[in-house]
Order: structure tokens, then C-alpha cells, then sequence
């Protein structure tokens, strides 16, 4: 029986990228179970209703259960088998500015800095705070 129950542990630990706790799987196995006791009935798609009627639990528990056990995917792994495109290849990562923009915006400014360079102190102090050039912060006239 504890060697039964040390590989049982064993495989909870290590059978998956992402750790569960052990009354997940102990779940997941009796909704597998209520999936094969419904094809043996000749209901071959259960309905998630059905299976968390089955189960005793609610359909809302059964669908985190289902969310919590899908299996990840690798980004290097190719999109198509006829085409060697990964997940890494197509999937834009929207924290990376576009070098376009970025460069755009960078001549943008020293040239806007340009131009104010040409105003006098005053003129130049009183843009920068309307349009909060040097903190981002934008004021009003009064201001």
C-alpha cells in the first residue's frame, strides 16, 4: 500500500509542467471516470451539467477543474506540421514598441526640443508645462 501511495506521489510531482495539488487529480479521475461510465451508456459527449451532476459538484467547479488541467503549450512548437512557423514566431509581444515608431517618436522630439530651443526662456518654460514635454504632466494655462 505505501509504495502504491510513494509513486502515486511520485507521478502528482512530476507529471506535469505545472504542479496540481493532489485532490485535483483525485477529481479530475472521477470526472474521467463519469466521462467512461456515460460512453458505456451510450452517451458519447456528456453534457458538463451531466458530468458535474455525476461528480457532485457544480458545472461552475468543473469548468475550473477543466481550465486548471489543460496541458500548456511550447511556444517552439510549429503552428502547422506542413510548415516549420512556431507559436514564438507569430505571437507579437505587445510590450516591444515597433522600431518605426520608436524611431519617429525619438526624431519628433529632438526636433520639437529644436524648435524650442529657439524661443526665448519664457515662451519655451511656458510650451513645456502646457504640454508636459518634460514630465508628461500637462497644465492648464492658469497653471
Amino acid at each position: 500500500w505505501w509504495v502504491r501511495q510513494g509513486v502515486r506521489k511520485a507521478l502528482f510531482r512530476h507529471s506535469r509542467t505545472i504542479r496540481l495539488p493532489e485532490n485535483v487529480y483525485t477529481l479530475l479521475g472521477r470526472v474521467l471516470e463519469a466521462k467512461r461510465s456515460c460512453a458505456q451508456e451510450g452517451d458519447c459527449n456528456p453534457t458538463k451539467e451531466n458530468l458535474a451532476r455525476r461528480v457532485g459538484i457544480t458545472v461552475n467547479k468543473l469548468e475550473k477543474l477543466l481550465y486548471m488541467t489543460r496541458l500548456p503549450l511550447s511556444m517552439q512548437q510549429t503552428v502547422w506540421m506542413d510548415q516549420d512557423i512556431t507559436f514564438q514566431e507569430i505571437t507579437a509581444d505587445t510590450e516591444i514598441e515597433i522600431p518605426d515608431t520608436s524611431v519617429g517618436k525619438q526624431l519628433m522630439r529632438k526636433h520639437v526640443r529644436g524648435l524650442l530651443n529657439i524661443l526665448n526662456p519664457k515662451e519655451s518654460r511656458i510650451i513645456r508645462l502646457r504640454y508636459g514635454i518634460d514630465d508628461g504632466k500637462q497644465r492648464s494655462l492658469s497653471e
